[in-house]
């Protein structure tokens, strides 16, 4: 049996484990949050790319409508250029659902003045330093188990969307492989 101040000390040491968890997974929510920005930055910087520059648009057009251009590079076009806008529709989706899951837990209660103040508060089971410290280890504990829940979900969409922007790398390597070709060639 651990003596009171054992006990206190060992108290202090369970806060601040949870409390470096909670901010390391904190943390890995930011990092997570760049990603998917980067990630929005690229479909934007893809799509300006190639939607927006409308001789391009006008070239591919020519060339899939054209009687001299033959059906099976007409069909990879077609293929390239619905590879790449599905992917990045996928890469969109992926992001905007990951930036859905807003659903953080804070690290203390929601009434918090109630929590510490009230004397009828159940926040902590013994009105001490040893029962302040254990009832706020235990809220940071269940905050931090919900939060690396959220985030592993918004990982796994995080990595959907990174799925997502290598095919529309390569489908617009593809389209812009075949324009070049068949525009040298006509």
């Amino acid at each position: 049996m651990l003596t009171p101040k054992q006990q206190a000390a060992f108290d202090r040491a369970r806060y601040q484990f949870c409390l470096d968890v909670f901010n390391r997974e904190e943390e890995r929510r930011e990092a997570l949050e760049r990603k998917a920005q980067f990630y929005l930055s690229l479909v934007a910087l893809f799509l300006g790319a190639v939607f927006f520059k409308l001789e391009f648009l006008d070239v591919l057009g020519d060339l899939l409508t054209a009687r001299s251009t033959l059906p099976i590079y007409r069909l990879a076009l077609a293929i390239s250029l619905a590879s790449l806008a599905l992917s990045l529709l996928w890469t969109l989706v992926a992001i905007v659902k990951s930036t859905w899951l807003l659903s953080y837990r804070g690290e203390f209660p929601a009434d918090l003045y109630t929590a510490l103040f009230d004397p009828g508060s159940s926040f902590m089971a013994t009105r001490n330093e040893s029962g302040l410290l254990q009832s706020a280890s235990m809220a940071l504990a269940v905050a931090l188990e919900h939060n690396m829940a959220v985030n592993n979900q918004k990982s796994r969409w995080i990595i959907r969307s990174g799925y997502g922007m290598i095919v529309a790398v390569f489908s617009l390597a593809c389209l812009l492989g075949l324009v070049t070709i068949l525009s040298i060639t006509s």
